[in-house]
């Protein structure tokens, strides 16, 4: 059943190279609430396939694009490009995501909203939460089934296997300035995640996964694209090292994981205590550092 909002909010994002997931996608938020989608499409090159694709598919929706972006995909382009969108209106409420990050919510998006507001808070903070097939294969996605049943099981892959960082803000006034993938703000007021925090299905774990991820860390090493640090290539390296080593699946037995089979609803995840404990209570500067010298180590 569909949200009625009292106020608008508007899901912005930017959008390309691997588009399969967006079919998926508006139904899910317009299901939260959402009626306004500020989407950008970046591609490489004017002719991108997956900005025609893109295009296509928004306009099934009644959606047009807010722009298109044509140029090499820098680090901090979709920050960027948020930011100057969430400046037009500063009191105005964002939903933000990448096209694989799918928001549940412990309550209605309104009530949400209205908790923010009455604890005088600027934005909701989430964690992620990875969707896997339930062979660990990384499976084709189809438009025409549900993404839920198409990747049942879930779990905490980004910061056990990849070493990123699995925290995100989801939800926020036009007015914050919100950092590099989402995972942090650098102004406004956090509501505390003890009070509400959004589950952020990650769909990242698909068809075509190990290629991107080999692109990307040969265009940030080269210098092609504009990074910020050696994260993003650290991050690849090690998932691409774990497909490697499982005959190009996830290791589903992998107790670090927490895996199990879910479903699409907040309370459908049995293991979701444990790994927001582990994410939003935990020192994660420091396993991330561990994550690293481990690596170094081996």
């Amino acid at each position: 059943m569909s949200t009625k909002l009292n106020r608008q909010v508007s899901f912005v994002g930017v959008f390309g190279g691997y588009i399969e997931l967006l079919s998926h996608l508006i139904p899910h938020y317009r299901k939260l609430g959402v009626t306004r989608f500020i989407i950008s499409l970046h591609g490489t090159e004017t002719n991108d396939p997956a900005i025609l694709k893109a295009v296509d598919v928004l306009a099934r929706f009644g959606i047009e694009p807010y722009q298109i972006i044509v140029g090499p995909w820098n680090e901090d382009l979709n920050a960027k490009v948020i930011r100057e969108v969430m400046q037009e209106d500063p009191e105005g409420w964002f939903l933000m995501a990448d096209q694989d990050e799918f928001q549940i919510f412990d309550r209605d998006l309104g009530a949400v909203i209205d908790l923010c507001e009455r604890e005088k808070a600027d934005f909701v903070r989430g964690c992620l939460l990875d969707r896997v097939a339930l062979d660990g294969s990384l499976a084709k996605v189809m438009p025409d089934e549900s993404i839920w049943a198409q990747f049942p099981l879930c779990g905490s892959l980004t910061l056990p296997l990849a070493g990123a960082y699995p925290r995100k803000v989801v939800l926020a006034r036009g007015s914050v300035h919100v950092g590099v993938g989402q995972h942090s703000a650098t102004c406004g007021s956090a509501l505390p995640y003890q009070q509400s925090l959004c589950q952020v299905h990650h769909f990242k774990w698909v068809d075509g996964l190990a290629q991107r991820l080999e692109t990307r860390r040969a265009k940030f090493a080269h210098g092609e694209w504009r990074k910020m640090s050696t994260a993003l290539e650290e991050e690849s390296t090690r998932v691409l090292t774990h497909l490697a080593g499982n005959n190009g699946r996830i290791d589903i037995h992998d107790s670090r994981f927490y895996l199990d089979e879910c479903g699409s609803e907040f309370n459908s995840y049995r293991n979701w205590a444990v790994v927001a404990g582990e994410i939003m209570e935990s020192n994660l500067a420091l396993k991330l550092r561990n994550i690293s010298h481990q690596e170094v180590a081996s």
